[in-house]
């Protein structure tokens, strides 16, 4: 296992789930930090460049980096698997420290600061949930303040813990910058009506993408240059000597306990498994109490693999739930902690979490 801290070189732009182009749309929004299916795109493709692989070989592909995405079964990747990506950003030391999604079972406190709302049966405190149980901030609770927020490692403990935290701005990290383009004919002249605006993003200085990677371990990973995310915009990678891992889990599964997503994840059932049972993961029966989840989000993504004018090329679009979404369970007769919560991807990324033990409901 190697992480990679990806850093850019220029802004980057990582479209949503929506296809674009300028005769079918006017904006094209970044979604930050991309979805796993960004990163394991740019890190085949540059698995090719390292293996000088003939790009009009198929054989050759499919020996260097497996076969195409496909949305049912496992994924075959040449032994890839992936971790992420999360955002990350560079200490005064040197060191590099993981940053994690503001949750969504958090409110404002007058003071300024967060922390995270409590379980309650009452429908008039309602704020937001599933079945018989209800998340309700405390008397405390503030004007809610719309800017993004991210978590350092100590912000986290708090939240877990129940304590107030401060957080992050998202603007202290990055910001969202927006340029304006217009389509072109195969001649280069200006098409009519193709004006269209993309949203780029701009990070700060030492602020980047963390990746855990598994299964490429060719020279050319210790550093070096990639292309990532549209536009090939250029992005320096290297080799962490540090471990940078997430907040351990427990032992053995809690009787009460909540997940928290570091990452996104897909369910056939919207916020559920498409059985709507929970046993695949966690071994046996866990009961769902309720969850807290801010909107979803759309990933789609283009297979370079199938012709480019083609609308095969395109991946269906389909609806995640956001990393920062907070799950609460039940454990009945669950034995086991799973790796992952996701009905896809979990090779490349998906479905990644943070468990805590919770009071009783």
């Amino acid at each position: 296992m190697r992480t990679l801290f990806i850093e850019p070189q220029d802004v980057w732009l990582f479209r949503d789930g929506r296809p674009f182009d300028a005769s079918s749309a006017h904006r094209a929004e970044s979604l930050f930090p991309p979805s796993p299916i960004v990163l394991q795109g740019a890190i085949r493709s540059h698995q090719l460049v390292l293996k000088n692989v003939d790009l009009t070989n198929p054989r050759q592909i499919r020996e260097a980096v497996g076969e195409s995405l496909t949305f049912d079964g496992a994924l075959n990747l040449n032994g890839l698997t992936l971790s992420g990506p999360f955002l990350a950003r560079r200490k005064s030391d040197g060191s590099i420290e993981r940053l994690y999604p503001m949750p969504a079972d958090v409110y404002q406190l007058k003071s300024g600061g967060f922390e995270a709302a409590s379980l309650h049966s009452r429908i008039s405190e309602l704020v937001c949930g599933t079945s018989s149980l209800l998340l309700r901030p405390g008397g405390d609770a503030g004007k809610p303040d719309e800017s993004p927020r991210w978590l350092t490692e100590e912000d986290l403990k708090k939240y877990f813990a129940g304590e107030s935290f401060e957080g992050i701005r998202a603007d202290e990290l990055y910001e969202k910058e927006n340029r304006f383009g217009i389509g072109r004919n195969e001649q280069w002249v200006v098409k009519q009506g193709m004006l269209y605006e993309a949203e780029f993003i701009r990070l700060r200085a030492g602020v980047g993408l963390l990746v855990d990677m598994d299964g490429y371990n060719d020279a050319g990973w210790e550093a070096g240059l990639m292309q990532l995310g549209g536009e090939s915009r250029a992005a320096h990678y290297e080799t962490l000597q540090q471990q940078v891992p997430l907040l351990p889990n427990p032992a053995a599964l809690p009787t009460y306990f909540k997940i928290y997503f570091v990452t996104p994840s897909y369910f056939g059932n919207g916020v559920e498994p498409k059985t709507k049972t929970w046993h695949d993961f966690f071994g046996s029966e866990v009961k769902l109490g309720t969850v807290a989840v801010r909107g979803y989000e759309t990933l789609g993504g283009f297979d370079w693999a199938k012709n480019p004018n083609s609308h095969e090329a395109h991946r269906p679009s389909r609806r995640y739930i956001p990393a920062g979404s907070v799950y609460y369970f039940k454990n009945i007769s669950g034995t086991k902690i799973p790796e992952s919560l996701t009905e896809f991807g979990a090779e490349i990324g998906f479905g990644r979490f943070i468990l805590s033990e919770t009071k009783e409901w």
